[in-house]
């Protein structure tokens, strides 16, 4: 997958003791390794990036997965828990990592994202067009406000 992967900068982002990162040298591959980062340097980063890979055991919804669909970057994710496939399809708007200590089978992830252009301006129109706008703050808002007099609604009733 080397080969793949020269016409790429990789970009490890968040780490909290860069230092600690050794990759194996090479004069083909640009790869750079950032520690925690500024907000507004994180979105550059990302509005600049062709593939977002978010890999975590920890469950729940990452926040820069949601920042990397604004930005427009095609989506490669981890799914502890499931709450990732409520918004990846796999293989339609991103690709999903079902065990992220499975390396073999993340290889196989990036390597179809980096060679299925197809794949990768599908994905990224579909979650402009059909994704984004779920996301928006004032969508957001009104699903809280409604789940929340919901459940105020539920409460009165039994009182």
């Amino acid at each position: 997958m080397h080969k793949e992967l020269q016409d790429y900068k990789i970009v490890v982002f968040g780490a909290e003791n860069p230092e600690v990162f050794h990759f194996q040298k090479s004069k083909d591959l640009d790869i750079q390794v950032l520690g925690l980062m500024e907000y507004e340097d994180l979105i550059q980063l990302l509005c600049t990036s062709s593939i977002y890979i978010g890999n975590s055991n920890s469950d729940g919804m990452p926040n820069t997965l949601l920042e990397a669909i604004c930005a427009g970057s095609f989506l490669l994710q981890s799914n502890p828990g499931g709450a990732t496939a409520e918004l990846i399809e796999n293989n339609k708007n991103g690709l999903l990592i079902e065990n992220c200590e499975d390396v073999s089978h993340i290889k196989v992830q990036i390597k179809n994202a980096i060679t299925n252009k197809q794949l990768l301006q599908n994905a990224v129109d579909f979650n402009t067009s059909k994704v984004v706008p779920r996301l928006s703050r004032q969508v957001v808002q009104d699903q809280v406000i409604k789940a929340y007099n919901s459940l105020g609604n539920e409460i009165n009733r039994f009182n």
